[in-house]
């Protein structure tokens, strides 16, 4: 028998999220399940796990049900033992792991700081209220294998960062990409567009291209009128009032405040060390506050260089002192730092000292939800995934309902076809069945049974040579062979 060697995916990947919706060609079920053996059987850029379950590819990394990686808690097994967990995670019990090949990865990597989400349905009287311009969404503009929507956002991302939404009038290989006129800002909007109910885009297109069997729908357009268009906005991780910072990566925002808090259900910033002073201070130029006095919490981990603070203190009237660290107030109260003209002085942590200082806050992410509203979630649905529960005896590899094992002896077909592994094998394995079906002396049915079921299991664990139909058969093989603890047959 030949065996070709398939073209596996490549063994170093990443991990990109936790979802709760996914596209997918294709699954597999098992108890070994893990992001190795996922990629081996899969053979795309692309999968996605959920505990014992694999799904293949389909895209889906952009969609904005994409929820916190808190929600995805379940660890991976070990590859070749499925009883020793990993600090890798596969997925939750309503959402799913996202593993990306490293090439895929490095790519569309700039891909997972954005979410596709239908906007609106619009009719153009003019098309120049948007800075627009098309591209193709065809298989080769962008890699599969992601979807139509995605591959229309990852063009005119490329071409343009600053695209904001794309938009489709057909179902064709093209898309517009939108860039927002500055100058439409105080413009009557409705002498350009009109924003219509979402019926009157009513031309449905396919979301998944190439040679996928899946089908997903989504609006692009109208079946009648080529000057409506079905727009998508790209969204990023953060509310609207709030800047993704990839530094911190955290969504964060600034607040005049009079108290130490910031307003719910916002949480404060607080330097850990995690990033560099150096980076931190580039975070407050990009959150345009160079020229503000900021609030700076610390936690106690954190031991404040010298170099960080000012050399002479500056007071919020503007007005140098010459004596370091001084506090403007005596008694009792708590030392609190504020960042003002890029280095740190000192300040009592009383009301009128916060007056004119802005706090960093991080904002939860769109998609982050909170904990009491996920229970409430999981109590009540009932959709939850099947999962296919395999019993395979010991060092059998279970996969979609059966059970395959590596054969170390060296046999010809017809030898294998008479017995794949020899019986003798298993004369531990059907020895350990005696302890656990006791015979009686008095009932001869129970005695019947355990002779019938013994014998049962003697002829189903000798197992067959495993028929390769399915390159994915082939992939398991070598899965197998490189794990080396798994040992090859099937039944």
């Amino acid at each position: 028998m030949i065996i070709s060697t398939p073209n596996v995916a490549a063994g170093a990947y990443r991990y990109v999220g936790c979802y709760q919706q996914v596209f997918y060609d294709s699954y597999f079920i098992s108890s070994y399940m893990e992001p190795n053996l996922c990629f081996r059987l899969c053979e795309t850029p692309i999968i996605f796990i959920q505990d014992t379950v694999c799904r293949c590819s389909g895209g889906g990394i952009m969609h904005y049900d994409r929820n916190a990686d808190d929600d995805c808690s379940i660890q991976c097994r070990k590859p070749g033992d499925s009883r020793v967990k990993t600090t890798a995670k596969c997925g939750g019990e309503r959402t799913y792991s996202a593993y990306a090949e490293e090439n895929f990865y490095t790519r569309h990597a700039h891909l997972l700081d954005y979410r596709i989400q239908y906007s609106s349905c619009q009719f153009w009287n003019r098309s120049d209220y948007y800075d627009t311009f098309q591209v193709k969404t065809d298989a080769s503009s962008v890699k599969s294998p992601l979807n139509r929507l995605e591959r229309c956002a990852a063009t005119c991302l490329d071409r343009n960062s600053t695209t904001t939404s794309i938009a489709f009038n057909d179902d064709n290989n093209q898309c517009s990409c939108i860039i927002p006129k500055e100058s439409n800002e105080n413009s009557d909007r409705s002498s350009y567009l009109t924003n219509l109910v979402n019926d009157k885009c009513d031309r449905y297109c396919e979301n998944i291209v190439g040679d996928s069997k899946v089908e997903h729908k989504f609006k692009c357009g109208s079946l009648t009128n080529r000057n409506i268009w079905a727009i998508y906005a790209l969204n990023d991780l953060c509310p609207m009032y709030s800047v993704y910072i990839k530094e911190l990566k955290q969504c964060m925002f600034t607040e005049k405040i009079l108290t130490a808090e910031c307003s719910s259900p916002s949480m404060e910033y607080v330097y850990d060390g995690n990033v560099t002073w150096d980076m931190f201070r580039k975070v407050i130029k990009k959150l345009n506050l160079t020229k503000s006095i900021v609030s700076v919490d610390f936690s106690d981990a954190v031991i404040i260089d010298s170099s960080w603070k000012c050399q002479t203190n500056i007071t919020d009237n503007g007005i140098k002192s010459n004596i370091s660290n001084m506090n403007y107030f005596t008694g009792n109260f708590t030392t609190n730092y504020v960042l003002s003209n890029d280095c740190l002085r000192e300040t009592s942590y009383t009301l009128s000292s916060q007056i004119a200082s802005n706090r960093l806050c991080i904002a939860y992410p769109i998609n982050k939800k909170l904990r009491v509203d996920d229970f409430f979630i999981y109590v009540n649905s009932y959709n939850r995934i099947d999962r296919m529960e395999t019993l395979c005896g010991p060092s059998w590899f279970d996969l979609n309902g059966h059970c395959y094992r590596m054969s170390n002896e060296a046999k010809t077909i017809q030898e294998a076809k008479n017995s794949c592994i020899n019986i003798s094998v298993f004369k531990k394995e059907i020895s350990s069945l005696d302890s656990h079906i006791g015979l009686d002396d008095v009932d001869e049915d129970k005695n019947k049974f355990a002779s019938e079921f013994k014998n049962f299991i003697s002829d189903y664990l000798k197992g067959e040579i495993a028929q390769y139909t399915s390159r994915w058969q082939t992939r398991l093989g070598f899965y197998l062979l490189d794990t080396s603890k798994i040992y090859f047959s099937h039944r």
